[in-house]
């Protein structure tokens, strides 16, 4: 089984590789998926930049927040489906297209409350310690442990949106089982996704160095939908090595 490239834990070496062939092999429809979901997404960021332009009632503010949700259903989409694309890669479970859309349409509530628990219990302490702080400035000191919180429990909680797809548990559960998955290989974690992450931002970098020219501007985008896709299939991936180390 293709699985057997997982039983050992990655290095970020390894990592990348097996992502690169992962990418390979299933290049059509992880570029066919991000092509589909970037203007849509593009739309309803615009959409929302305008309406806060505009914002003058009640009602607006109801639109932006629609927009949000919308754009978080679209980006939590997307990342389901290339995990699962990893996931049949795998032979953790085969699924067809049809299948794959449906898994991921019955598993969206679960995922959005499992992401809304997470971003709850990641900012809360961060934002008590800056109100204490506002009210007296001895509470300043709060900020520094409360933004090392911030971050350790972001780490400790990298996967909560897989384990939705792929066990079926959620809310405190999914957080308490990417815990376990991640402890003991918390730096590694970090320095694994820190990676994925410059190498996804590296069309930014790119441009930037860049003389301003529509001509770019097609490159950019498929450079950005390229590498945005590799950055969400290692993290897949390395969710997936993580759980078949820890059997």
């Amino acid at each position: 089984m293709k699985n057997n490239n997982l039983k050992k834990e990655l290095s970020i070496e390894e990592l990348l590789k097996e992502t690169y062939i992962v990418f390979k092999q299933n290049f059509k429809n992880i570029l066919l998926a991000l092509i589909i979901y970037f203007p849509i997404f593009l739309l309803l960021v615009t959409a929302v930049f305008f309406r806060i332009i505009i914002s003058e009632s009640i009602l607006d503010y109801l639109i932006i927040s629609l927009l949000i949700i919308a754009m978080s259903i679209i980006s939590i989409f997307i990342y389901s489906y290339i995990f699962l694309i990893a996931k049949n890669h795998y032979g953790f479970k085969k699924e067809n297209l049809k299948n794959i859309l449906k898994t991921i349409f019955f598993k969206i509530p679960k995922i959005m409350y499992t992401v809304i628990i997470m971003i709850l219990l990641i900012i809360i302490p961060f934002v008590i310690s800056i109100l204490l702080a506002i009210i007296n400035k001895w509470f300043l000191i709060l900020i520094i442990p409360s933004s090392f919180l911030l971050i350790k429990n972001m780490y400790y909680w990298i996967f909560s949106i897989h384990i939705p797809l792929f066990s079926g548990e959620s809310g405190l559960n999914a957080l308490r089982i990417s815990k376990n998955l991640v402890k003991k290989k918390w730096w590694n974690t970090f320095f694994k996704i820190f990676i994925l992450s410059v190498i996804s931002s590296l069309s930014s970098m790119i441009l930037t160095g860049l003389p301003l020219s529509n001509i770019y501007l097609i490159p950019f985008i498929i450079l950005s939908l390229i590498l945005s896709g590799y950055c969400i299939l290692g993290q897949a991936i390395l969710f997936l090595n993580y759980v078949n180390i820890k059997k």
